[in-house]
């Protein structure tokens, strides 16, 4: 299976500028970003303190530790605002490992929606070895 979906315009229009601003505006998202001088790093987003809807890093800020910082600040605010420490993630395929070392556990198999194709992650920190801190 693709990357990227048989209907992958649908998928890629909600990453144009846009849809972006659109969500970035509602009030059940938290939206961080993430810079070095004028580049952009990285951006990272919480839906209603439980669903990592975007951690996208700038090649030329990868594998230094900018994902989990991203990650590690969208989690510790959710915590903070009262969030119980249960978080959700539709993972792109490649991404799965790197969510696995935040602490989160593949949920089901792979799904194709609306273009994308993506694996249900699951992180609980309710539980015991739910982990990731």
């Amino acid at each position: 299976m693709s990357p990227i979906g048989e209907r992958a315009e649908t998928f890629l229009a909600t990453l144009e500028v846009p849809a972006i601003a659109t969500f970035i505006s509602r009030s059940d998202v938290m939206y961080i970003v993430a810079e070095s001088g004028d580049d952009l790093a990285g951006v990272a987003a919480l839906r209603d303190h439980r669903s990592v809807e975007h951690l996208f890093v700038d090649a030329a800020y990868q594998r230094i530790g900018l994902g989990r910082r991203l990650w590690e600040n969208l989690r510790d605010e959710a915590l903070r605002s009262g969030s119980p420490g249960v978080f959700t993630v539709h993972s792109s395929v490649d991404a799965v490992p790197v969510y696995e070392r935040f602490g989160f556990a593949v949920a089901g198999e792979k799904v194709e929606s609306n273009g994308g194709v993506s694996v249900p992650m699951l992180l609980d920190m309710t539980r015991a070895s739910g982990g990731g801190t």
